[in-house]
């Protein structure tokens, strides 16, 4: 094993290109999900996670992870970095009334153990738990636009327009539609074939005025 001279890093370029591009890409995700730059250990260890679970040039297109462990990796637990989560809080640390989840935003994966790192905003700690519902659709940027608009939803007033009962008769009578006449030379019925054709007179049943007797 040959070792390289301190602060040159061009001796080694696998590493170097590697470097490089775990930074860019650590770089980019925390840049797209708002947060601030302190998570940049979180950021890199997710990535890191991430290149290990995706395909390699030099295995053949083959996942690390597979090859490293010889078995089946599965993907559908990776979430978007920086998201919305919400984590389920067990019955022993709540009261009755109280909510069952927190909220909170996803920064990285479990080490050995299968779970997830969030980060809780509110009282600023990191939380790792497996029971967790993912909002991939809304970020760490996301949050100050939603809590706003959820806000202006609930306090923004209603508004009624009012009529007066005194002045409704005059407005319908503005409103009414007036059917326009018909002309007289349109309402004479014609005459057709049916009513020129002489009718046959109507013969009236009567009833006989006899007094019927039983048969004996």
């Amino acid at each position: 094993m040959q070792k390289t001279v301190p602060g040159t890093p061009q001796q080694n370029g696998i590493a170097k290109r590697m470097n490089r591009t775990i930074n860019e890409r650590a770089r980019s995700m925390r840049l797209h999900s708002g947060l601030p730059q302190i998570f940049w250990a979180d950021a890199v260890h997710t990535t890191v996670y991430l290149i290990n679970r995706g395909p390699s040039v030099p295995l053949e297109f083959r996942l690390p992870e597979e090859v490293w462990r010889g078995k089946e990796v599965q993907l559908s637990h990776l979430k978007i970095f920086g998201c919305v989560s919400y984590v389920h809080i067990d019955s022993d640390a709540r009261n009755k009334l109280d909510a069952k989840s927190k909220k909170c935003f996803f920064i990285g994966y479990g080490d050995e153990e299968f779970g997830f790192w969030l980060w809780d905003d509110q009282n600023k700690k990191i939380i790792r738990s497996r029971n967790v519902i993912f909002n991939e659709k809304v970020l760490y940027k996301d949050r100050s636009s939603v809590e706003t608009d959820m806000a202006n939803s609930d306090t923004s007033p209603q508004r009624f327009e009012f009529i007066r009962l005194e002045g409704l008769p005059d407005v319908i009578e503005q409103n009414k539609i007036q059917e326009p006449l018909q002309d007289s030379s349109t309402s004479i019925p014609t005459t057709t074939q049916e009513d020129t054709e002489p009718r046959e007179p109507i013969v009236y049943v009567r009833r006989s005025s006899r007094t019927i007797k039983p048969t004996q």
